[in-house]
């Protein structure tokens, strides 16, 4: 049986059909890319805008932050070491033995470097009324505690009963304090134990109560245990920072020291001015 070919079929037909199909392809991808490039490119120039926008925002921030560097420093400028007026020591060297339940640094055998504070600070517990835990001391008087002789001797000092006890200024008024100095007894190198510091402008210390400084690592007094370290007594007195903490009342604690269960008063300072705007 003999097969006739289709006049009408051309032999190059399919391979044209598919050129056309692979060229339709191409042009569709084309227009796919064309469209993506048309809506990408605002993308990316949005893109560059927000970049710039941060670059200009870190400036500026760099730029606040140099400003407010700049305005630290100048506050820097207006500090002065407190005058504090040490007494007079009345033993040599640095004690080289801890103390048995002592949590306390080594010694350094330095004196205390001036501490800075604004300008135009004053002793403003000086002379005032003193309260106590105890109304009646063992030795001496409480208004020895604010007459700003801090002397190492006999008749110097407040000695209170045995047990935890305090002592309480009033400062009239409330005022930005920045330093609280206090000297217990530096007749000997005696560490104190319980110290703790606080202000408040409630004089029964119940509302509004801020510790400063807490070394009484295991709460003999009930009021938390401190963390800081312990110290030995010296003509240096110790140092608490107030870092302008507005309050009208200091309350100082103590319990006993590693000589005596006794607790003693020299004296205590408050460095501190009126409350600025």
């Amino acid at each position: 049986m003999s097969t006739q070919s289709n006049p009408n079929k051309s032999p190059g037909g399919t391979n044209f059909s598919a050129l056309l199909i692979v060229v339709g392809v191409l042009v569709a991808a084309i227009g796919v890319i064309l469209a993506v490039s048309v809506s990408v490119g605002p993308i990316a120039d949005q893109a560059v805008a927000d970049e710039q926008k941060s670059s200009e925002a870190e400036k500026q921030e760099s730029a606040d932050a140099s400003d407010a560097e700049e305005e630290e420093k100048g506050e820097e400028e207006d500090l002065e070491p407190i005058p504090i007026k040490l007494p007079n020591p009345v033993f040599a060297g640095t004690p080289q033995d801890t103390p048995p339940g002592a949590r306390m640094l080594p010694p350094t055998g330095l004196p205390r470097e001036p501490y800075l504070a604004p300008k135009g600070l004053e002793n403003v517990a000086r002379d005032l009324e003193v309260d106590a835990s105890d109304d009646l001391p063992l030795i001496g008087t409480l208004d020895l505690i604010t007459d700003g002789d801090k002397e190492a001797l006999d008749g110097r000092y407040v000695e209170l009963a045995p047990g935890p006890q305090w002592v309480q200024l009033d400062l009239e008024d409330e005022y930005e304090i920045y330093a609280i100095v206090m000297w217990l007894n530096h007749m000997e190198a005696r560490v104190y134990r319980g110290v703790i510091v606080q202000v408040s402008n409630d004089p029964e210390f119940e509302e509004g109560v801020t510790t400063l400084f807490n070394n009484d690592h295991e709460n003999t007094i009930g009021l938390g245990a401190g963390e800081e370290y312990q110290y030995f007594e010296s003509a240096d007195g110790k140092l608490v920072e107030g870092d302008g903490i507005v309050a009208r009342y200091v309350r100082v604690h103590t319990n006993g020291s590693t000589m005596d269960d006794q607790n003693h008063f020299t004296e205590v300072e408050v460095w501190a001015r009126e409350p600025q705007d």
